[in-house]
């Protein structure tokens, strides 16, 4: 991963890091496994990193870092050889919903400025969900890819911790630094309470704090490979000062929806109670320490707190306004923005804070549905396949536990903030572990490799898995 940084900062020009990006997979990955582990964790090495590719004065594509390491992973997955059977059909409805969602939201003025807006959205997300779900077939490849989770959430929120109270953006600079735009740094540096909101790869601290409460969860599910109780607390904790540092609400609505809901998947009720009634206890204490410190009450009371909920509120009402103009056909995003510009904010962009009125308005109402088709479908898949999993031992059973609780949380913060686009990559990845899984219900364990290694012992016990190369391969 460092390394990766260092490219990036190092380099005198922006196809350097591009042709680092398209062959680091297929390069350094030995299994496919291990190039679905290394996709995860190259997306949190570097910033999005987006550049217009012309040739002349005809505009291509906007490149990005997600097209480029998609493709790469795709390559490697061609090129290398499955490790385990291939073990049946995977559920992957979820997501031809949201490829046909995004399809149709890319649709514009002009069919050339169409077809653009489709290639990206089929490079990043199509070739990138497809290649990720076939690179994993046995047990060993779902522990790698926990563990590629678990290690960009630890090593992203120790970068941010170091940002929100150093007041520096390591990763913005980057994007300065090889001349190719980006988002202004002034508009990046926000702050709570005299604490910068944390951003590291992500455009904004609210994505980041979306994909650290996934990582979060995918640390949980990943537990008992922990040599210690320590070495877990460690991680869980810096994950969790993570979110802290990113002061976004919403996150920690995310972070109570998917604790409640693993352990509720799992039908753990007494060890839930205990969570819920941890985090009452906090939220409370974050009621008190508002009336002492700024920076809880930024939190609680500021008056960014009224203004957002205001924003909130007149989104919600003009924006039924121009739904029911085009409650069928939904409306082209530019000519949406047009139409909303009254609602443009202090940033100059109108902020759809509700995915799923922002889906809405340019799918129409089959976009609403089909939004949140795409989040409570894994969920119903993975209650189809509760017993099936608990019958092939606890790692299956958690990770069955992890689609279910991520897919609900998101089904919950998309009500809250915006949703799609390459951002949401990781949440498919995870939806993808979800197809992977329902394909393996009938599979007879023996050709998953369970045997011992998906046992539960003692988490104090256990040594780090039984590999004979490292998990991951980082440069």
């Amino acid at each position: 991963m460092i390394g990766f940084y260092a490219v990036g900062m190092l380099s005198p020009s922006i196809w350097i890091v591009y042709a680092m990006l398209l062959g680091a997979l297929p390069l350094l990955a030995r299994t496919r496994a291990e190039a679905a582990a290394l996709f995860i964790v190259a997306t949190g090495a570097v910033p999005e990193l987006v550049y217009p590719l012309q040739i002349g004065s005809l505009y291509l594509v906007a490149v990005d870092k997600w097209i480029l390491l998609s493709i790469g992973l795709m390559a490697a997955v061609l090129f290398r050889r499955r490790a385990g059977p291939k073990a049946g059909m995977r559920f992957s409805l979820p997501y031809v919903i949201m490829l046909a969602l995004d399809l149709y939201v890319s649709r514009d003025d002009t069919v050339t400025a169409t077809l653009r807006n489709v290639v990206g959205v089929l490079l990043a997300g199509g070739v990138g969900y497809f290649a990720f779900t076939n690179a994993i077939s046995r047990i060993e490849d779902l522990r790698r890819v926990l563990l590629a989770f678990a290690y960009i959430g630890f090593v992203l929120s120790c970068v941010a911790v170091v940002e929100g109270f150093l007041h520096t953006l390591f990763y913005a600079t980057m994007s300065a630094k090889l001349n190719i735009g980006g988002t202004p740094l002034y508009r990046l540096m926000k702050f709570r309470g005299g604490i910068l909101r944390a951003t590291t790869v992500y455009g904004d601290a609210t994505t980041l704090a979306q994909f650290l409460v996934v990582t979060l969860m995918a640390t949980v599910t990943f537990r008992h490979n922990f040599r210690t109780t320590r070495a877990l607390g460690i991680a869980l904790g810096v994950i969790t000062v993570g979110i802290f540092v990113t002061s976004t609400r919403n996150a920690w609505i995310g972070v109570l929806v998917g604790v409640m809901a693993f352990d509720l998947y799992r039908g753990r009720f007494l060890p839930l109670v205990g969570k819920v009634t941890l985090l009452g206890m906090m939220y409370g204490s974050v009621l008190l320490l508002a009336e002492f410190i700024p920076y809880f009450n930024a939190m609680v009371n500021g008056p960014d707190t009224t203004g957002t909920a205001n924003y909130r509120s007149l989104l919600l009402t003009r924006g039924m306004e121009e739904y029911h103009k085009h409650p069928l056909s939904g409306i082209a995003v530019k000519k949406l923005l047009i139409d909303m510009k009254d609602l443009v904010q202090g940033e100059g962009i109108v902020d759809f804070v509700n995915g799923y009125l922002f889906y809405a308005l340019a799918d129409g109402l089959l976009g609403f549905i089909g939004l949140l088709l795409v989040f409570l479908l894994p969920c119903v898949a993975m209650l189809a396949i509760r017993r099936s999993m608990i019958a092939r031992g606890l790692l299956l059973e958690r990770s069955a536990a992890l689609v279910f609780s991520v897919c609900l949380t998101y089904a919950v913060m998309t009500a809250f903030t915006g949703y799609g686009g390459h951002y949401e990559i990781p949440l498919y990845c995870i939806m993808g572990l979800g197809a992977v899984l329902f394909s393996w219900r009938r599979v007879a364990p023996a050709r998953l490799n369970l045997g011992a290694a998906n046992a539960a012992p003692p988490l104090a016990t256990l040594g780090p898995p039984a590999v004979a190369k490292p998990l991951i391969a980082v440069p």
